[in-house]
């Protein structure tokens, strides 16, 4: 059976829209013809405008505001991605006949009575991303191919290319990402460790450093930069579609588990994750090439935005991630067998 227009509802976050990339691409590759388009919250928005398999790209302003929009774009299939009571209520205004989404065990907020088909995701399903392709299995889609598009413009490249001549960086250097902000105060390393760890990169590495940083975390990279003793690089201002171009460009990342993070894997950039509150099972880095480092502690996978605590990030020593960071550098870091191997 075919679609003529399938809807997408995928709100946020950054992460979490990377993560969805795979099903786009599943979808358009068993319906070439259909329309699809896409719920997101404008934040997220820029990784997936112009992407080449999407026809339209809805902004989420308000339930009031779109629900006119989607029951005239007269979809018949419609995906709940988030799971949660507004993307759930979305999928339902939407008019679609089919309207697939996870199981109560696997969805919040209720968000599973607005659906019509509700699937369990299998216990192989253990990343998110495998998750979020679990939903495509009624349709008889079970990709083994996993395909991430983030549509740039010769604009963008341009703009990080200018940045990257201005600084004096070639394609000989051995330039390496760090990404010390995060949305959540519990995902935070602290900022001496950072700006040791950097230093060590420069003196010991060789390497050209440079901090990436996002809406109102400029202040913490000067407080970083503040406390070294070598003068790192730090990124012009991006948005989303520019800092994967300048991701791109670098031999390795650094971070803890956000967007941006997400957006290197999807690039295929070898990482080093920093893992705090979150499941590093369910979110961490995806594929091969990347490494771990979290404490095993009994609140490990607590979920916590904010925490009085946060031994999970302060018992992560700079001598663990320069290591890890070495062997990735030097290619001998161990071959990985699920998402969130240790180190």
């Amino acid at each position: 059976m075919g679609f003529k227009r399938i809807l997408i509802v995928k709100l946020s976050s950054i992460g979490d829209v990377v993560h969805t990339l795979p099903v786009l691409s599943a979808l358009k590759k068993k319906y070439p013809e259909s329309y699809i388009a896409w719920v997101v919250k404008k934040k997220a928005a820029d990784i997936i405008i112009d992407h080449p398999h999407l026809n339209e790209v809805i902004l989420y302003e308000g339930v009031r505001r779109i629900a006119k929009k989607l029951r005239s774009l007269k979809f018949d299939l419609a995906i709940d991605l988030q799971g949660l009571f507004r993307s759930g209520l979305l999928t339902f205004l939407s008019g679609a006949k089919r309207r697939l989404g996870f199981s109560r065990a696997n969805s919040r907020e209720l968000s599973h009575l607005f659906l019509n088909q509700r699937v369990t995701p299998r216990e192989a399903d253990r990343h998110v991303i495998d998750k979020n392709l679990s939903l495509l299995r009624p349709l008889g889609i079970d990709t083994k191919e996993k395909e991430f598009i983030i549509p740039v413009s010769d604009k963008d490249k341009e703009y990080i290319a200018n940045f990257l001549k201005e600084e004096g960086i070639t394609s000989n250097d051995l330039l390496i990402a760090l990404n010390p902000g995060a949305s959540w105060p519990s995902k935070l390393w602290p900022e001496e460790r950072w700006a040791e760890l950097t230093d060590r990169l420069i003196e010991k590495l060789k390497a050209k450093a440079i901090f990436l940083w996002g809406p109102e975390e400029r202040k913490t990279v000067d407080c970083i930069v503040a406390k070294m003793r070598n003068r790192p690089l730090i990124s012009w201002r991006t948005n989303l579609k520019e800092l994967a171009v300048l991701i791109s460009k670098c031999r390795l990342f650094v971070g803890g588990e956000t967007g941006p993070l997400h957006i290197a894997c999807a690039l295929n950039i070898p990482t080093v994750a920093l893992i705090g509150p979150t499941d590093s099972i369910r979110n961490g880095p995806y594929g091969e090439g990347h490494m771990v480092i979290e404490k095993d502690l009994p609140c490990r996978g607590c979920w916590r935005h904010k925490c009085r605590r946060l031994d999970c990030m302060k018992l992560i020593t700079v001598d663990e991630v320069f290591s890890a960071m070495n062997r990735l550098v030097h290619g001998s870091a161990v071959k990985r067998q699920l998402p969130g191997e240790k180190v």
